[in-house]
C-alpha cells in the first residue's frame, strides 16, 4: 500500500513527521508533498520521501489561491508516480484537500481529508467564493476526519443540511496523539493543597499569538491578585526577535506586573521539570482545533483550563481534568477569587445586602478590569430581554429603510436593541425566521408580513405561529387585518383612489398603471383604488393601459420600454411603489423623452433622489409609521390587557404637472 500525503504544515509542525514515522513502522510506503515557505527539493526522512514545494507568500498568492492549488497539483503529478498511489491523505480541507480533489478528478485516486481549525474559522468564514469547492471536497472524500467532538459540532453547524447529511456516515473524530516521550516521563502530582501552598502557579506553553488569549489571562490574574488570591502566571514560548505586534504588547504587560513573566521555550526535559513547579495549565484560546499542549500538561499531572466548545472540550466531563471557561466571564473569575456569584450579582445590580467592605473590594476590581456588565446577560438572568425583533419584506427598499430609522429612534431612547430580519418577500423564509426567533428571548416583535390574505389555511397556520411566540406583536404596513394584534396601516386603496382622482380632475384621464403582483393584497388594493376613481367619474379603463409588474425596478423598466415602443401610449402612468417609479423614470430618460411633457408620472411614494424631477406622488411618512408602530408595541408590552388598536397613517397628494 502507498499513501500520498498532501501536508502544507509539514515544514512548521513536528506532529506530522512523528505521525509519518509511526505509520512507517507498519512498513507502509509513503510519499509526502509538503508545500511551504522554507524549503525546496526533496529528502528522505526516516525512510519517508518528502518533496518540498516552495510557495511564495503575499497578497498575490492569497488572491489567486486556486492558481496556487493548480501549481501544487502539477508539482505532485510531475514528481510522484501517481499510478503507484493507493490513497491520498489531505491534512487540511482547503489547502491540501483541493489538491487531493484535483488528483481524484484526474486519476480517480480515493482520498481522505482532515478538517482543521483554519478550515472552519478562516476559509469557511472569509473565503465565501470557495465554499462550494469545500463542499465538493467533502462530498467526494472517502473519509472525513475531525480532531475533536467540539470541532465536529462547530463544523456541522456551518454546513448546509444536505452536505452534512452527505458526510455524516463517513465522518470520524480522530484526536491527535502526543510524543511517546511524555508518556514515558509521566508525573502523577497529588492534588494541590492551599493550606500548604500560598501561591497558585499558572503556566501557558505555546506561541505568543493573539488567538491564544494570553492578554486576557493576564487580566484575569490581575483580578485574582486584587481580591486576595496569590497567583503567578508564566507564559513559555519562542520570542520573536523583532518584537512586533502582539508579542511587543505582551512584553510590555510583562514589565508592568510582578505576577506575569515570559520565558523562552525549553527542551522537553526542562519543560517537564518546570511543570513540576506549577499547579495549573491554562490556555483559553479563541479558537482551537485540538491543543496537544493540554494533553502534554495532563501527562505531567497538571489540571487544565481550556476554552468551552473548542478543541479538547467534550473529551472529559467538566471538572474531571480541569475546567472549560470563557475567560471574559466575570463569574468564572469570581469563582476562582472565592467571591460568590450571588455577591457579585448584588453589587452589579445594586440589589440585596452586601457589606460595605466587600462591596468596595468588588467595585475596585470591576473598575480596574474595565468590566462593563452585559445588559443582555443581565436581562436573560432576570428572564427579561432588551431585544426587539423586526421582520420586513425588503430591508433594502428606501421605504422600509425609513421605517427602520423610526423604529431605531424609539428603541434607542429606551436603550433597547434591534434584531432585524429580512424575509425577502418570501413567506417560507418568514416562517423560518419566526421559528428561529421563537428560540430567542425577545421583548416584542414588529412584523410587515410576506403572507397574503388569499391562502386561508396558511393564514390560520401563520396566526398559530405568531401566538406561539407568546410575546407582544405589532403589525406594520400589513396587508392583513388581524383582530388579535395592534396594526399600523397606510390606506392603500384610498391613496390610489385619491391619486388617480386628482389626475383625472386635472384633465389627464388617459392614465395607465404599472401594478405590483396582483396575488398580493397591497397591489390589489392599489389597483382597486385606481379602478374606483375611473368608475366614479364615469370613465372606461383601457385594458391595454394596465400592466402587471412585481414592485421591482427591473420589471418596471422593462414594462415601460414596451409602453414607449407603442405608437400611442398613455399620457400619464400611475407607478404603484417607489421601486416601480425608479424603473419607469429611468426608462423614460433612456428613451430621450421629457418627463412631465412627453409623458407624466404619479407615484405611490416619493423617491428622494428624484426631488428635482417633474412628477406627482403620494407622500407618506414611513419613518413616522416606524416610530408609531414601536411606540404602540412598547405600550402593549407595558399593558398586555389593553384593547387591540388599529391606526391609519395619513398621506397627501403632491401634484407637480
Amino acid at each position: 500500500m502507498k499513501i500520498l500525503h498532501i501536508c502544507n504544515a509539514y515544514q512548521t509542525n513536528s506532529l506530522y513527521q512523528e505521525l509519518f514515522d509511526r505509520i512507517q513502522k507498519d512498513n507502509i510506503d509513503q510519499v509526502v508533498v509538503a508545500p511551504g515557505y522554507y524549503k525546496s527539493g526533496s529528502e528522505c526522512v526516516n525512510g519517508v520521501q518528502v518533496l518540498y514545494y516552495f510557495r511564495k507568500t503575499g497578497s498575490f498568492q492569497r488572491l489567486f489561491w486556486k492558481h496556487k492549488v493548480n501549481r501544487i497539483t502539477k508539482y505532485a503529478l510531475s514528481n510522484v508516480t501517481i499510478s503507484t498511489v493507493d490513497i491520498i491523505h489531505a491534512h487540511t480541507l482547503f489547502s491540501d484537500g483541493a489538491v487531493a480533489y484535483q488528483l481524484w478528478k484526474r486519476h480517480s485516486i480515493p482520498y481522505v481529508v482532515a478538517v482543521r481549525n483554519t478550515d472552519i474559522n478562516f476559509y469557511f468564514k472569509y473565503f465565501l467564493l470557495y465554499r462550494s469547492l469545500g463542499y465538493n471536497i467533502l462530498k467526494h472524500a472517502s473519509k472525513v476526519f475531525l480532531i475533536s467532538d467540539s470541532n465536529k459540532k462547530k463544523f456541522y453547524n456551518i454546513l448546509p443540511t444536505g452536505i452534512r447529511k452527505n458526510i455524516e456516515h463517513k465522518t470520524e473524530v480522530l484526536p491527535n496523539g502526543i510524543n511517546d516521550y511524555w508518556l514515558l516521563h509521566r508525573n502523577y502530582k497529588p492534588p494541590h493543597n492551599k493550606n500548604t501552598h500560598s501561591e497558585i502557579n499558572l503556566v501557558y506553553v505555546g506561541d505568543f499569538v493573539k488567538n491564544k488569549n494570553i492578554h486576557v489571562v493576564v487580566k484575569a490574574v490581575e483580578y485574582l491578585n486584587k481580591v486576595g488570591v496569590n497567583v503567578l502566571f508564566t507564559a513559555i514560548g519562542k520570542k520573536d526577535n523583532t518584537m512586533k505586534g502582539y508579542q511587543k504588547y505582551l512584553f510590555r504587560e510583562e514589565a508592568k506586573w510582578a505576577f506575569f513573566k515570559t520565558m523562552e521555550r525549553f527542551d522537553k526535559i526542562s519543560l517537564i521539570n518546570f511543570y513540576k513547579t506549577c499547579d495549573i495549565f491554562i490556555m483559553p484560546s479563541l479558537t482551537e482545533t485540538f491543543g496537544l499542549v493540554y494533553v502534554e500538561a495532563l501527562s505531567q499531572g497538571l489540571p487544565i483550563i481550556y476554552t468551552k466548545d473548542q478543541g479538547i472540550d467534550g473529551f472529559y466531563e467538566e471538572g474531571y481534568v480541569g475546567f472549560h471557561v470563557d475567560p471574559h466571564d466575570i463569574d468564572d473569575i469570581a469563582k476562582k477569587a472565592g467571591v460568590g456569584r450571588t455577591t457579585v450579582s448584588r453589587v452589579l445590580n445594586n440589589t440585596g445586602y452586601v457589606s460595605e467592605k466587600t462591596r468596595k473590594k468588588i467595585e475596585e476590581v470591576i473598575q480596574s478590569c474595565n468590566y462593563v456588565p452585559s445588559a443582555t446577560a443581565r436581562n436573560f438572568a432576570k428572564q427579561d430581554s432588551n431585544m426587539i425583533g423586526v421582520i420586513v419584506p425588503e430591508a433594502h427598499n428606501p421605504y422600509f429603510a425609513a421605517a427602520l430609522e423610526g423604529i431605531y429612534e424609539v428603541l434607542e431612547e429606551r436603550e433597547l436593541l434591534l434584531v432585524l430580519c429580512n424575509s425577502n418577500k418570501s413567506f417560507d423564509k418568514e416562517e423560518k425566521i419566526l421559528k428561529l426567533l421563537k428560540q430567542q428571548k425577545l421583548k416584542g416583535l414588529i412584523i410587515t408580513p410576506a403572507i397574503d390574505d388569499l391562502d386561508v389555511q396558511r393564514i390560520l397556520e401563520y396566526k398559530k405561529l405568531i401566538e406561539s411566540l407568546r410575546i407582544p406583536v405589532t403589525f406594520m404596513d400589513s396587508g392583513l387585518d388581524f383582530n388579535d394584534w395592534d396594526t399600523v396601516y397606510f390606506d392603500n386603496a384610498g391613496g390610489a383612489y385619491n391619486a388617480t382622482k386628482v389626475m383625472i380632475e386635472h384633465g389627464f384621464d388617459d392614465i395607465g398603471i404599472i401594478t405590483g403582483n396582483l396575488s398580493t393584497k397591497t397591489a390589489r388594493d392599489r389597483y382597486k383604488g385606481y379602478l374606483r376613481a375611473f368608475e366614479e367619474h364615469g370613465l372606461a379603463v383601457r385594458e391595454e393601459n394596465i400592466f402587471q409588474g412585481d414592485f421591482t425596478t427591473k420589471t418596471a423598466y422593462q414594462i415601460t420600454q414596451k409602453i414607449l415602443e407603442r405608437k400611442t401610449y398613455p399620457t400619464t402612468v400611475f407607478t404603484t411603489n417607489n421601486l416601480t417609479t425608479i424603473g419607469f423614470i429611468k426608462a423614460v430618460y433612456d428613451a430621450k423623452l421629457v418627463l412631465g411633457k412627453d409623458i407624466r408620472c404619479i407615484s405611490f411614494d416619493k423617491v428622494n433622489t428624484f426631488e428635482n424631477l417633474k412628477y406627482s406622488y403620494i407622500e407618506r411618512d414611513p419613518k413616522a409609521m416606524g416610530r408609531l408602530a414601536t411606540t404602540m408595541l412598547m405600550e402593549r408590552i407595558a399593558n398586555t390587557s389593553m384593547p387591540v388598536r388599529k391606526y391609519y397613517m395619513p398621506s397627501e397628494i403632491r401634484v407637480n404637472l
